[in-house]
């Protein structure tokens, strides 16, 4: 598919404030293309991201970055979303972000390129987490301070 020469999927892709998703050639290794929205997501250009394909975890949680690598370097078999990660800002925000991935399987049968979605999935984490909180007695607020710190 030639992206450029796509309108109907540009627009189609770039309606989605809350998710955006990437093209990378798998046997070079290197990323192709990377849609408007991760700007919005990640609070970053995204030349910088195609300049460091790695630099865009320098915002993910240290303790989330091994589910965040995973779907980046490999899609899996099954392009299930994995757990979510954090992603935390200079200023203290955090969003919880969900990512999946395909694999494209080229003429010769190796897998060519993958392509990639990152969904920005904080208001669904934040009530999962104040439903949660609020059936536990004695921390009905805890679910409330944690997603307004978020």
């Amino acid at each position: 598919m030639n992206i450029s020469n796509s309108d109907h999927f540009s627009i189609q892709t770039s309606k989605n404030k809350d998710e955006f998703f990437w093209i990378k050639d798998f046997p070079s290794n290197r990323l192709l293309y990377v849609s408007s929205a991760f700007e919005r997501i990640w609070r970053r250009q995204t030349k910088t991201i195609l300049e460091n394909q790695y630099s865009w975890l320098d915002i993910v949680h240290p303790e989330d970055r091994k589910i965040a690598i995973q779907v980046f370097q490999l899609a899996p078999d099954d392009p299930e979303w994995i757990d979510p990660f954090r992603i935390i800002f200079s200023d203290g925000t955090t969003k919880w972000i969900r990512c999946r991935a395909f694999k494209i399987i080229g003429e010769d049968g190796n897998v060519s390129k993958i392509i990639g979605f990152a969904k920005d999935v904080t208001r669904k984490v934040c009530g999962k987490i104040e439903n949660q909180s609020s059936s536990l007695q004695g921390t009905e607020s805890f679910g409330s301070e944690l997603c307004s710190a978020i």
